[in-house]
């Protein structure tokens, strides 16, 4: 019983249940179908809040809250609570209002005038905003957030031929604005690429959309063209170390290895070490290992990540050694390393690492370093997945947690139904997945 209540949520306090709120978990769109008002408090501050994590990495969640506000029959206040929100969010780029904005885009899919006038008024504001000067040098968060509500309002053809002619008035109007809205143009649907390109003959608004793309729309895509079995190295240093991985001969890892150990300044050892961040550094890893406590943050820095890469007896004793007092950065170096004894070791460092929403590390470092080892004789513990999925507040994590408990086939049916309302879609959908094989309806 006492699982049942825990996936299902109906005995939660309000106190329990923000904080599975803020974490994203299904449990709340139960809790609140089984107990409507005793949570109308909560959902309504949530209207008001951004509540995403992360809202760059795993959406606004947005259509979470929406579908817990649809539990009641009067939604009139949580509308207005979003509405309120939107009209007095500053712009800063923290994607509040894009949270706000996608909220309200699925109340007025359902007809809600006074959601839809909302995003009107909101978009119209900041239109004004941006025609009334060329965009200003750095980040302009006006911009970011008039692109939010484009993409929210971009519905269907007419709406999206509509914002773009605004766009290209924009464009043509005012100067800097050219590559503020590539967002927008992922969102675009191969049918309004054709209506544009037919309207934008005619129209010179669509037609500045259109140009501001850099590519003209057809209806066949440019084939690839052929690479070599071994293509160049690419310039940019996360990308070179992943080439040196994947192509470099034993010779060239040798050879970047060289230069890394005969580099005079701790700038020129930073930059040396860069192309081992992904790549496994060939020789004996201990100039790496006294770089990890060398005072230039940023050498430090890379010296870690290239332990994290290194299985070896003396990065392992250094990891272990490191693991009490910077976890954050021993984590993959022991992973790399990883024994089966040290199961207990992980288990404890997890649920003894505070999980604040407020702190990004060293917990969601943790969590993710865990979950994201690409070591195939690494087999997290049940009780370490089980603890991040009650504790993080990153819905990707969560995720990753619950695809593993299931390929250990430690999901219960009850944890699937929680999971078929969780705010990340992955999950939803992988639930779905795994009841439909068990032939359990949803």
């Amino acid at each position: 019983m006492q699982g049942l209540r825990l996936f299902y949520g109906g005995f939660m306090t309000k106190k329990e249940f923000r904080k599975a709120l803020l974490r994203g978990q299904g449990r709340c769109v139960l809790a609140v179908r089984s107990a409507p008002e005793k949570y109308r408090s909560e959902v309504l501050w949530a209207c008001g809040h951004k509540i995403a994590y992360d809202a760059q990495c795993e959406g606004t969640r947005a259509w979470y809250i929406y579908e817990i506000v649809r539990c009641y029959e009067d939604r009139t206040e949580f509308v207005a609570a979003a509405s309120d929100a939107l009209i007095q969010t500053p712009s800063d780029r923290d994607w509040k209002i894009f949270y706000f904005a996608e909220l309200l885009g699925h109340f007025a899919a359902d007809g809600d005038v006074r959601a839809a006038e909302t995003l009107t008024q909101k978009y119209d504001a900041l239109y004004e905003m941006l025609m009334a000067q060329d965009r200003p040098e750095g980040i302009c968060s006006e911009a970011f957030d008039f692109e939010a509500l484009c993409m929210v309002r971009a519905t269907d053809i007419r709406s999206f031929l509509r914002i773009a002619g605004d766009v290209g008035r924009l464009l043509r109007t005012r100067c800097g604005y050219e590559e503020d809205f590539s967002a927008l143009r992922g969102e675009e649907k191969a049918s309004w690429r054709r209506a544009l390109a037919r309207r934008a003959e005619t129209d010179p608004d669509l037609a500045a959309y259109q140009r501001s793309a850099g590519i003209e729309w057809t209806d066949t895509q440019p084939e690839k063209a052929e690479n070599d079995e071994r293509p160049p190295m690419p310039a940019q240093d996360r990308l070179s170390s992943i080439w040196l991985k994947k192509y470099g001969t034993p010779e060239e890892k040798a050879h970047y290895a060289r230069i890394y150990r005969e580099a005079q300044t701790l700038e020129e050892r930073r930059k040396a070490l860069l192309k081992f961040l992904k790549c496994p550094y060939p020789d004996n890893p201990v100039p790496i290992i006294a770089d990890a406590d060398a005072a230039d943050p940023a050498l430090r820095e890379c010296a870690w990540q290239a332990l994290g890469q290194i299985c070896h007896p003396d990065v392992r004793a250094f990891a272990l050694e490191r693991l009490s007092r910077t976890p954050e950065y021993a984590i993959q170096p022991l992973l790399a390393n990883y024994r089966p004894e040290d199961d207990a070791l992980l288990t404890e460092l997890v649920q003894r690492t505070p999980v604040d929403r407020r702190e990004v590390h060293p917990w969601h470092g943790i969590q993710f370093d865990l979950l994201t080892a690409d070591y195939k004789h690494l087999k997290l513990p049940q009780t370490v997945l089980r603890h991040i999925y009650e504790t993080t507040y990153c819905s990707n994590c969560r995720n990753r947690a619950v695809r593993r408990l299931g390929r250990q086939r430690q999901l219960s049916d009850e944890m699937l139904q929680e999971c078929l309302w969780d705010s990340l879609d992955d999950t939803r959908q992988y639930a779905a997945q795994l009841l439909r094989r068990r032939g359990k309806k949803r």
